[in-house]
């Protein structure tokens, strides 16, 4: 993400000035007396990890219903793993081998024998790595498994082909193309099949957005200033499809029904615009002209969907690689989103990953964002809404 790329033409992308984001959501929200209410949100700790994280994840890794954090530590050829408290507090790191240059990091049960393992992406050696956890929060050496493509980056965990068990994918950055590794659901890893993408995919998601009944996947081209669609054939197999015009350098990707009208929606994030981008979904794989929200954060590299104010509508969490801080951006049920609150996070540039989660038991979700130049992971707990006066 170091590339410097031009944004690609917009089309018919309807860009909403931040002064006018309230306006634009009030009008837009039948019956909507108010803004969403707004949250309080404040970074309460520092987690040292293995050096230069480049992937975020969390999952109950030892058992005992509290959640846990992991990072993929590119810098550390390791994963770090820091059990939870339950209170938002975390145990101080343990680290494991993880292969060479580890890129991103997916959880799941790969084996079927009920506890958690872990998966990472191998930047330069061109493999995924498969870490069996014990269920006590250990995991043992790496299995390897070769892929044909270049410098994968992102790994992602879904069943593609519809036999009950995760499959293995990545986006691999300078060959332009995803890896699928079929899984058997007892440990077994398939050969890896490549399926070609526009230019410098970055990220990617998995949801039927064609509603056939099959995964597909969605990919943020960085290179291309394009949001790429690939539908699934039910097997394992990709076929591209649509591509949407996005900003500089699309970064991040959330694929959800964020207007309530049953239908996927997706939104992505452009890196050089410092921008969010909403395209309404039409149902059948088809998408209309974006929406544009400004950030108030620059170069905004990580996104995540969660109900952040209890009001039981889907809001958006960004973390911004350059400003070092989150923003927050509610949105009204419809489609539409407020401008952003944004919070500091006292870390140096979490594109190391994003999640939003309980942390704390209040029953809010708070954040963690992983920090790849400081190599630690920040805390951020929510604290509930913000009251008036």
């Amino acid at each position: 993400m170091t590339r410097p790329f031009k944004p690609a033409a917009t089309g018919g992308a309807a860009r909403v000035p931040a002064a006018l984001c309230g306006a634009v959501l009030l009008a837009a929200a039948t019956g909507c007396a108010s803004l969403p209410p707004d949250v309080n949100v404040s970074a309460s700790a520092s987690i040292p990890t293995g050096p230069a994280p480049a992937g975020l994840a969390m999952a109950d890794f030892d058992g005992d219903g509290v959640i846990d954090l992991a990072t993929a530590n590119l810098g550390g050829d390791s994963i770090s793993v820091m059990t939870g408290d339950g209170s938002g507090g975390f145990a101080e790191a343990v680290d494991f081998d993880a292969g060479g240059a580890p890129s991103d990091i997916g959880t799941g049960d790969y084996d079927g024998d009920g506890t958690i393992d872990v998966v990472v992406s191998n930047f330069g050696p061109n493999q995924v790595s498969l870490l069996r956890g014990d269920g006590e929060g250990g995991f043992g050496e790496p299995e390897t498994y070769p892929i044909n493509g270049g410098d994968p980056n992102r790994v992602l965990s879904t069943d593609l082909n519809g036999d009950g068990s995760l499959d293995i994918l990545t986006t691999n950055f300078h060959t332009d193309d995803i890896s699928v590794l079929l899984g058997d659901g007892e440990g077994g890893i398939g050969e890896a099949s490549e399926f070609s993408v526009d230019f410098d995919p970055i990220r990617m998601a998995a949801a039927d957005v064609d509603d056939d009944g099959n995964m597909d996947i969605v990919t943020a081209n960085f290179g291309s200033n394009e949001v790429g669609i690939m539908l699934g054939d039910g097997s394992g197999a990709l076929m591209p499809a649509e591509s949407l015009a996005a900003g500089g350098s699309p970064a991040s990707l959330v694929v959800e029904d964020l207007d309530g009208d049953g239908v996927l929606d997706i939104a992505t994030t452009s890196f050089d615009d410092h921008e969010l981008w909403v395209y309404p979904g039409e149902g059948g794989g088809e998408f209309g002209d974006p929406l544009q929200y400004p950030v108030e954060g620059t170069a905004p590299v990580e996104m995540t969907s969660v109900d952040v104010n209890a009001d039981e509508i889907t809001d958006l969490v960004i973390a911004n690689a350059s400003s070092n801080d989150i923003s927050v951006l509610r949105g009204d049920g419809a489609g539409f989103f407020s401008d952003p609150s944004v919070f500091a996070i006292g870390g140096d540039d979490p594109r190391g990953g994003l999640i939003a989660a309980d942390l704390n038991g209040n029953g809010d979700p708070d954040f963690a964002t992983a920090n790849h130049n400081s190599s630690d992971i920040t805390v951020l707990i929510n604290s509930g809404i913000v009251q008036d006066g």
